[in-house]
Formats: structure tokens, sequence, C-alpha cells
């Protein structure tokens, strides 16, 4: 009989990822290649690129490449686990206050520095989007921090887990198609 693989490295796959997400850099990069999967498998590959630098010598993580408008879209990956830890495995309600206050102290910087280096005039959309890789993450902030979703939204910095940023590329992936469809067909005379 065969042994069931889901079953005998699941310790090894545990341990795996528990030093990935303990590990900020090592989480980073684990962000960053979720989003990269999510966009290869919605987006053609001249759509997009990734670790693009823009004109004012700042690097995202992920360029997509819209027509005006909007313009392309620059989508950075962040992944505030200490503090979403904090928040969630807080033994009180004092505790968990501190929690949220670092919560979104830490998001809040994150919102700031997506919009004062990725939102360029000129160069791409007047909005962007903060990858946020993890579905409890993105639910745990829009519930708990309704006041910091409002204040990225004035900011025009969206956050998206990884089943929004999957449905946006699909739409994206749509208009790509439509795009190329239309353009090659000849402009009605008048």
């Amino acid at each position: 009989m065969t042994p069931d693989i889901a079953t005998s490295t699941s310790p090894e796959l545990h341990a795996t990822l528990q030093n990935i997400l303990s590990n900020k850099q090592a989480r980073g990069s684990f962000g960053e290649v979720q989003l990269e999967n999510l966009v290869r498998d919605a987006l053609p590959d001249s759509a997009y690129s990734f670790q693009h630098t823009l004109g004012n010598a700042k690097r995202v993580d992920c360029y997509i490449k819209l027509p005006n408008p909007p313009g392309a879209i620059c989508i950075d990956s962040k992944f505030p686990l200490e503090s979403y830890r904090g928040l969630t495995d807080s033994p009180d309600e004092a505790a968990r206050e501190r929690a949220r206050r670092a919560l979104e102290s830490d998001v809040k910087k994150h919102i700031t520095d997506i919009a004062e280096r990725y939102i360029v005039p000129g160069e791409t959309a007047d909005s962007a989007i903060m990858f946020l890789p993890s579905e409890s993450v993105y639910a745990e902030i829009n519930l708990q921090l309704p006041r910091l979703v409002d204040e990225s939204r004035k900011r025009r910095v969206y956050m998206a887990g990884p089943d929004i940023d999957s449905s946006s590329c699909r739409l994206w992936s749509q208009g790509f198609h439509f795009e190329s469809m239309t353009c090659g067909r000849a402009r009605p005379s008048k």
C-alpha cells in the first residue's frame, strides 16, 4: 500500500511553513511568490513585470501594464503577520487593543509608503494595490480597522487578499483579450 503523501509529509510541510512565516524576509518572498503566481495564472506575459523600477527609482513587486485610463497599476505585497498574530492571540481585551493599534500602525505605514512610492503622476494609475497574501489578515483588517480601510481608500491604495487580487487579474485579462480583438479591426468610416 502506498503511503498517503499528504499525511506523511504534513509535519515537514508544517515545519517549512513555520520557518517561512517566522522569518520576515522569507515571509515577504512568500507573499511576492504568491502574487507572482496569481498574476502569471491570469495574465499574458506581456501584461506585467515583476520587480519593476519606476521613473522615481522605486521598485514595485508587480507592475500591471494597463492602458490609459487608468494606466499601469502597481501592486506591492505586504504581510503584517506579527501584529496580526498579536491581535488574534491576545489573551484579554487590553492586549487586543494594543495589538489592534500595532496592526493599524503597521498597515498605515505600508499604505503611506505605497501611495508615496508607487502612485506616480504621468507614469502609473492614480491608485495602487496593497496585496495581503492571507485572506484572514485581509478580513481582520476590514473587520477590526474600518477607519484604516477608509484612510487607504482616501490615499487610493486598495487592499486585496488573494481572492480579490485573483479576480482583478481575471478582469484585466478579459480587458486585454477584448483590446486585442478590437485593435485589429478596421474602424468604421464616417
